[in-house]
This record gives structure tokens, C-alpha cells and sequence, in this order.
């Protein structure tokens, strides 16, 4: 959706800049989008825009489009706790429908804004007036029923929360929930609907995470607390159900991440709150559910692309009954979710008889596919959702996996081994956010460690311990001397830090850098954006290949810097050089210069194991689908073309392999409960097992350097991890100049995914062809001499 409508808004802009209103309603849609995403720069921009196009060629009947707009402009101020300026458009806006009579729903959300905004600055008297307000216009214009009032009675709750009147908030949560689910009666406070009864999503999860909340509260202070703790449980349990039915119903990928965005929180208190339960009724079966809820909220769009590439990778459904499945998704989801204004009432049944036959279409689909593709099915739908046992298979004696996940209160720090799991909670680091990016500062920023190296390298010294006395320190022992391969799995800020250049003790500043205690020395490290992804990937490849298929691409760009609007992709000198070095390793087919082109990448899709992209990576943190790879434009010699992260997310590489020799190919704008959105998650999301990515930007003479110590490790049958552990060490003990020593050169490039071997090391194979003949004669000896 959003990439569709920025087009419109380039078309319109560029082509038809006389269609005022259709530009400006256009940008208000831009600037909804951004703010959900929480890119509220570009949020701002573009209801400017709206409002100045607006505000400047329609005419007075058209004045209540302009009121719309500062109402969205309010909602991103909102949505940065600017609560003053937010009142003030809000106010802004009522003026203006005030003025006009007859806009009842926008006067509604008008008055909703500002009950929010004076309860979130405290002024709970402001902010009942206003709610009350809402309530009165709403009933007496639509009805005691009308679903929007799920908006008024959710405040309603949260005053009286605010005010410590408990059992009066759920009391008003209960009715919230009546109205979003006209299909539920609340007979008692317990009482929930099905997460299929919903029909007026917008507050419902807010709903009822305060619901879970005040619940909390009651049991913290009731002595039979248990009662209302196994009560705020059900309605966290009930949320999450919602998210995956929702989750499966809207199909566009910016819905789906705020979707997952507004249940991280979710998430995060459910798991809390399963710790609190632990310690009233203790039992082993706690650890397991506390991992599968952690699993569950971590990646999944990750994990349901990887389900329907592998349902349609090995079913050959055609394209044409997966697309009437999407459609009848679609349609559902319309008019299950569609309806925000009051139906008559031949309308309101009409649209659910109508939902009944969808879904029933919908069921006979489904029942189709079940019959004619049962593989498709199985693959697709059935419950995949693996335990911790059958992820604890996966592991071998020498790995464990570290699964990091923030709390409101803690950190929490899920130790897997083979034989062992434990759950380790450790309080959340005060400095956490300082110390991270004071680190990855004296880690990265190349131009503040040439000025001012003494201070980057204490910087490093003190921040690289700190981190590992925080984070890694607690756990160290449990791991025991027999784990030397670790699996790790951040969470929030720790998807920015790479573990392995975290210090195992403070080291000396005057020291070579590799003489530094770098925890890189004790293990591999490789990362995984979720225990379930990992496994998928795990049980993808159970064997390294004797041939592997390589492709490898260097644009040349120009010495002068090659052009694509107002940008420049200068040349990289050494990427020829590196993709040669590593062709004479691996072999494989190279596309150089002219031939690396966009056009070119994506005809060969899907037709090799490992992809090698050493190139020019730019990430545009404002707008992360805009992070693009620079190939080379096969019309002017130094121009380039640019491969978009959006686009990446359609591909099917069914790769082993990708590596992003580029800069920043692993950052991006970090994503509540899915990590990075990177160019590296974009190839992780489109079938690459692993992706090997950069943390920072890149020397191309050192990479080089680096990537050809990794392949060649790669050749002897080392796992990922591994071999680029080892062409670190190696990168380390080989480096003349000290300069070139420090981890800015050598350091960015990690591996994420399944780090299994890809390359059976045929040197092996052919050592046993003696000892087999030696073996083969033996036996005719022996055989022959017993005939005689």
C-alpha cells in the first residue's frame, strides 16, 4: 500500500499538479501510513503537504477535507507525545466542523483525540468532559449500539483506572468490547468473546491490554489473587489470537508490521505476567510455555513466508487457486473489518449474509486445496508451531542458543543446549541505550576513530565490557567449557551489537587490537531472527553439497561516481578483484562492470545456492522500503540502477547462501518483535537460508581480503560461522598495518540464519579410496583362499 501510494503521489505531482484535492487526500493517506510506521518526520511532511495544497485551491464547501487534515496532523503529534500541539489541532479542527453542522463522526474523533490527550497529560476532568461529549453526540445521533462507541467506553475505563477504581475501568472495558463485538454479552467480568466475534477492530487490543492490566492490579492487591492474574492471563491469550486472525486476514505487508508493532507490547506483558503465574504455582511446564510465547511473538513474518514458499516450492499449486484464495481473504476481511459507520439495518444484514457466504466459499477453497493438494495443505495450514524438544534436536553438543527478550521490567535471557534449557532473568541495564551506541560509535564511525583515536578506543574498551559484563557475564557459566558455537537471538537495541567484538575483559588501550580479548576468540557466533525460523532452517539442508552453484556480482560504477537522480555510487576498485579471488575458490559464474545488472540478477533467481552481491548497499532509515543494492546500468557507462528493498520481498531464491558484500546490508529501521527491516531480513524473507551482512560501512580492499579467507574456509567444509570466525583470526594475524587492524576493517561482516556447512570437503571422500581398495583386496584374499 504504501509503495502504491507514493507512485500516485510522484504521478500526480509530476504530471497533473492542477488535481489540488486529489493530491492533497493522497498525502493525508501518505502522512496515516508514516505515522503508524512511526516515521513521523515524513508523517509531518506530507499532511503539509495535504493541508497547504488544501487550504490553497478548494473552496469553502470543501473546508471540512482541510479540518480532516489537521486532525491527522494532531495524531502525529500524538503519536510523539507532543500532547500540547496536539490539543491545539484537534482544537483546531472541531473549530472548523463546529462551523458546519452535520459531521458527526469527525466531531467524534475530534473529541476522542482531545479525552486522550488531556488523560495522558493527567487532566482526567478535561478529559472526562470531552469523552462524555463524544458519548452524547454518538447516541443520540447513532444509538446506544453504534460500534464506534468502543472508542468512548475504552476511555471511560482508563479514567477510572487512572482514578484507582478498578473494577469500574473493567466494567467500561466489558461494554468496549460489547460494541467492537456486537455478537458478546458480558455477563460476568471474566467474560471474553472469540477472537472471531470481533467486527470493529481499532481499539480492541488496547482494549484489552488495559483490561489485562487492571486485572493485574487487582490480583497484586486481592488476597485471592490468582483468580484475577489466571483472568489477565486469558485476556492476553485472547489478544494474541486476534493478532494471528488478523495476521492471516490482511494481506498487505505494512499491515501485518503494525499489526505485529502494536502486539510487541502484548507480547512482552503476556510473558511478564507468565513469570508472576510461575511464582504462585511453580512447575517445570512453565519454562516450555514461557519459550513457545517467546517464540511465538518473535518473526513471523518471516516464519509464514518461509510456510508458503515451502507449501508452494513442493505442492505445484496452481497460481490460479491460490489467487481466488487470496481474493476471498480479501473480501472477508472487508466487510469483517470494513464497517466503521452505522448500518441501517437491510444493510447491516445484507453484509453478513454476504460475510456467510465468503466463508463459506472461503471453507470450500480450503477444503480443495485439502482434497487435490494435500501436501500444499499440510505444508501450509497445518500447526507448525514446533516444542522446545524437537528445537533442542536441532542443536548439537557443542551449541546453544541465546535468546534475548525485554519485559517491562526485565531482561530475560533463554539458555537452549542440546541437553538443558533455562530461563535467566537478569535486570534491564540502566545505560543500555548509551552504552550501545557509544559502542557501535568507536566501532563504526571511521571518521571519529581517525580524529580522535585515544578516546574511540577507550570508548570501545569500556562500552565492548560493560556490554559483556550486562549481557553475556550471567549466563557465561551455565554454558559450561563444551559449548563453543553460540546461536543468538536479540531483541530491541541488542539487534545492533555484534557479540562476537564484545570484550571478555578490559583490555589495555595501547595494545594491538588483535591482541584484545575479543569474545570472538572463545566462539563462534552466528544470529537467527526466531527459534522457529532457525529450525525451518535447520531441517531445510541436512547435508552439505559436493558442487555448489556460485553467483557473484561487481558493478564497476565510475571513478568519478556514477549518477541516479540527485545521488552518486562511486567506484569500488576492489570488488572486481574480490569476486575473482573467490571464483578461483568456489568456481561459479561472475557477472562484472556492464553485465552486473538488475536485469540480470533477477533472470538468474533461483538457479544457484550461493549469491555473492558486492556492491554499493545504501539504507534510507527514514523510509526502509526505499534501502536499495546499486547494480550497474547496462545504457551509461558509471550509471546504476537500483534494486529496492520493496522489491526483495517478492523474490524466491531458494538459496543456501547470500552474501551482502555492501555496506550496511544488515541495518536498517528496527521493527518491534521482527528485528532489523534490513536489506539482509529482505533476502532472509524472499528463501535465503542464510545471509552472511555488514553491521556498518565497508572498506572494499579489506573485504576483499576477508571475503576470500571466508570462502576458502568455506571449501574445507567449515560451517558458516566458522569460517568466517577463522578468516577473521586469520585477517588479524596476516594485517601489516596497524590501522587496518582495528574492527572497523574486519569486524562488520556476521552471519545470519543456518550456518551448517555447504561444501562437503571432497578431499576427505577421495583419502578413504585407499584404504577402501586396501579393504576390497583383504576381503577377495581372504574369500579366495578359503574357496581353495
Amino acid at each position: 500500500m504504501l509503495e502504491r501510494l507514493e507512485r500516485t503521489q510522484t504521478i500526480l505531482d509530476q504530471l497533473f499538479p492542477e488535481h489540488y484535492a486529489r493530491i492533497g487526500q493522497n498525502a493525508g493517506l501518505l502522512s496515516d501510513c508514516y505515522r503508524r510506521l512511526q516515521r513521523f518526520e515524513l508523517a509531518h511532511q506530507y499532511v503539509d503537504l495535504a493541508i497547504d495544497r488544501l487550504s490553497r485551491h478548494l473552496g469553502t464547501d470543501q473546508v471540512p477535507i482541510i479540518s480532516d487534515m489537521y486532525r491527522r496532523k494532531a495524531l502525529v503529534f500524538e503519536g510523539q507525545d507532543s500532547l500540547t500541539a496536539a490539543i491545539s489541532y484537534f482544537r483546531r479542527s472541531l473549530d472548523i466542523l463546529k462551523a458546519r453542522p452535520g459531521n458527526v463522526r469527525d466531531v467524534s474523533r475530534n473529541y476522542q483525540g482531545l479525552a486522550r490527550c488531556f488523560l495522558l497529560q493527567g487532566a482526567l476532568e478535561q478529559a472526562e468532559s470531552f469523552n462524555q461529549q463524544d458519548f452524547t453526540l454518538l447516541t443520540d445521533n447513532f444509538g446506544a449500539d453504534y460500534n464506534m462507541l468502543a472508542h468512548t467506553y475504552l476511555t471511560a475505563g482508563q479514567l477510572k483506572y487512572q482514578q484507582g477504581q478498578l473494577n469500574e475501568a473493567i466494567a467500561q472495558y466489558q461494554l468496549s468490547l460489547e460494541k467492537s463485538a456486537p455478537a458478546f454479552k458480558a455477563l460476568h467480568w471474566s467474560d471474553l468473546p472469540r477472537a472471531e466475534d470481533f467486527e470493529y477492530i481499532p481499539p480492541v487490543l488496547s482494549t484489552l491490554q488495559a483490561k489485562a492490566e487492571a486485572l493485574i492490579r487487582l490480583g497484586d492487591a486481592h488476597p485471592d489473587g490468582m483468580t484475577y492474574l489466571q483472568a489477565a492471563y486469558d485476556t492476553y491469550l485472547l489478544a494474541i489470537d486476534l493478532i494471528d486472525v488478523l495476521r492471516s486476514t490482511f494481506q498487505s505487508e505494512e499491515t501485518r508490521q503494525i499489526i505485529q508493532q502494536d502486539g510487541a507490547a502484548i507480547y512482552q506483558q503476556t510473558v511478564a505476567l507468565m513469570f508472576k503465574l510461575q511464582a504462585q504455582t511453580p512447575g517445570p511446564f512453565w519454562t516450555d510455555s514461557i519459550l513457545s510465547r517467546i517464540n511465538q511473538g518473535k518473526s513471523l513474518l518471516l516464519r509464514e513466508a518461509a510456510l508458503d514458499r515451502e507449501a508452494r516450492h513442493f505442492a505445484g499449486i496452481p497460481d490460479s487457486i491460490l489467487q481466488v484464495e487470496q481474493e476471498l481473504r480479501a473480501a472477508i476481511s472487508e466487510l469483517q473489518y470494513g464497517n466503521s459507520t452505522v448500518e441501517a439495518p437491510l444493510t447491516a444484514r445484507k453484509r453478513k449474509q454476504n460475510l456467510v457466504y465468503l466463508k463459506r466459499e472461503l471453507a470450500n477453497c480450503v477444503a480443495l486445496i485439502r482434497e487435490e493438494y494435500p501436501r500444499y495443505y499440510e505444508l501450509k495450514y497445518a500447526d507448525r508451531e514446533g516444542s522446545i524438544q524437537q528445537l533442542q534436536a536441532y542443536l548439537s553438543p557443542n551449541q546453544a542458543m541465546l535468546q534475548f527478550f525485554f519485559t517491562p521490567e526485565d531482561l530475560i535471557v533463554a539458555i537452549m543446549k542440546a541437553d538443558q534449557v533455562k530461563l535467566e532473568v537478569l535486570p534491564r541495564p540502566d545505560r543500555l541505550k548509551v552504552a550501545v551506541n557509544q559502542y557501535l560509535r568507536a566501532l563504526r564511525d571511521i571518521e571519529f576513530i581517525r580524529r580522535n583515536k585515544i578516546q574511540a578506543d577507550e570508548n570501545l574498551a569500556e562500552y565492548g565490557y560493560w556490554l559483556y559484563e550486562k549481557l553475556f557475564l550471567p549466563i557465561q557459566a551455565y554454558l559450561g567449557e563444551e559449548v563453543s558455537q553460540l546461536i543468538i537471538i536479540p531483541d530491541g537495541p541488542l539487534a545492533a551489537i555484534p557479540f562476537e567484538q564484545l570484550l571478555m575483559a578490559h583490555p589495555h588501550v595501547n595494545q594491538s587490537y588483535a591482541a584484545w580479548p575479543w569474545l570472538l576468540k572463545k566462539y563462534s557466533i552466528s544470529y537467527a531472527y526466531s527459534a522457529n525460523r532457525w529450525q525451518q532452517n535447520r531441517a531445510q539442508r541436512l547435508r552439505p553439497a559436493h558442487n555448489i552453484r556460485l553467483a557473484a556480482f561487481a558493478p564497476s560504477y565510475a571513478p568519478e561516481g556514477g549518477g541516479f537522480g540527485d545521488e552518486e555510487l562511486f567506484e569500488l576498485p576492489y570488488t572486481p578483484v574480490e569476486v575473482k579471488r573467490i571464483q578461483k575458490v568456489f568456481r561459479g559464474d561472475l557477472w562484472l562492470d556492464s553485465l552486473a545488472t538488475k536485469a540480470a540478477f533477477k533472470s538468474i533467481l533461483g538457479q544457484y545456492d550461493v549469491y555473492h552481491l558486492a556492491m554499493h548497499g545504501v539504507v534510507d532509515n527514514e523510509v526502509p522500503l526505499r534501502s536499495y543494492l546499486g547494480f550497474q546500468s547496462g545504457d551509461l557507462a558509471g550509471d546504476f540502477e537500483k534494486l529496492l528493498l520493496a522489491e526483495l520481498y517478492a523474490f524466491d531464491l531458494d538459496a543456501r547462501m547470500v552474501v551482502l558484500s555492501a555496506c550496511n546490508s544488515g541495518m536498517g529501521r528496527l521493527h518491534a518483535s521482527e528485528g532489523m527491516i534490513s536489506l539482509s531480513r529482505a533476502f532472509a524473507y524472499g528463501g535465503a537460508d542464510a545471509v552472511v551482512m555488514s553491521r556498518w560501512s565497508v572498506a572494499d580492499k579489506s573485504t576483499a581480503g576477508l571475503m576470500e579467507r571466508f570462502y576458502r574456509q568455506l571449501k574445507k567444509g567449515e560451517s558458516k560461522d566458522e569460517a568466517l570466525r577463522q578468516a577473521k583470526l586469520t585477517y588479524l594475524t596476516e594485517v601489516d598495518d596497524p590501522l587496518f587492524s582495528h574492527p572497523y576493517y574486519w569486524a562488520s561482516f556476521v552471519v545470519i540464519g543456518d550456518v551448517q556447512p555447504i561444501y562437503q570437503n571432497t578431499m576427505w571422500r577421495w583419502a578413504w579410496m585407499p584404504i577402501a581398495v586396501l579393504l576390497f583386496w583383504w576381503l577377495f584374499r581372504y574369500v579366495y583362499y578359503r574357496m581353495e
